[in-house]
């Protein structure tokens, strides 16, 4: 699960709307929801270890290492459908081609889990370097060396037809 820092200034305005008191929190600090955007000045571009939680109804989400976790003790109806809000919010986040693997869990309590990788990255998604911006110089490299590879396979080819006949 790859989430941006926009991702989760949604889910924290979600929350902060519906519950009280809403943290946000990495190993080493703590912030407010009015204070998010302090997580920029951390001098890290990744988090692999965020917290957010409320308070009144307590809802508290978990992104680590090997999971992403949404819990809630109390799961009444108005917990459910923001759960249901941060799932919505979280859904883009998840990677494609681990999709397949994350086995989503949600017990009677509420608390849902989903066995994958997380990243927290501090910037927005918008902010974010494509694939191909990515990796523009390793796909050229690629295409040299497939038609360098094509120009010797035939010079080969027509040597060796040429040493049969």
């Amino acid at each position: 699960m790859k989430v941006y820092l926009d991702e989760v200034r949604r889910i924290v305005a979600v929350l902060d709307e519906h519950t009280h008191h809403v943290l946000v929190s990495t190993d080493d600090y703590i912030f407010e929801a009015n204070q998010l955007d302090e997580l920029k000045t951390l001098g890290v571009e990744t988090i692999r270890s965020l917290d957010i939680e409320s308070e009144d109804p307590r809802i508290w989400l978990s992104f680590a290492p090997g999971t992403a976790m949404i819990q809630a003790p109390n799961p009444s109806l108005e917990v459910r459908g923001l759960i249901s809000d941060i799932d919505a919010i979280l859904d883009p986040c998840h990677r494609r081609w681990w999709q397949w693997t994350a086995r989503k869990k949600r017990d009677r309590a509420g608390r849902e889990q989903v066995m994958n990788y997380s990243t927290v990255i501090l910037k927005d998604r918008a902010e974010a370097t494509g694939f191909f911006k990515r990796k523009k110089d390793d796909i050229l490299l690629l295409l040299i060396g497939a038609i360098f590879g094509a120009i010797v396979g035939a010079a080969v080819t027509t040597v060796i037809a040429l040493l049969v006949k």
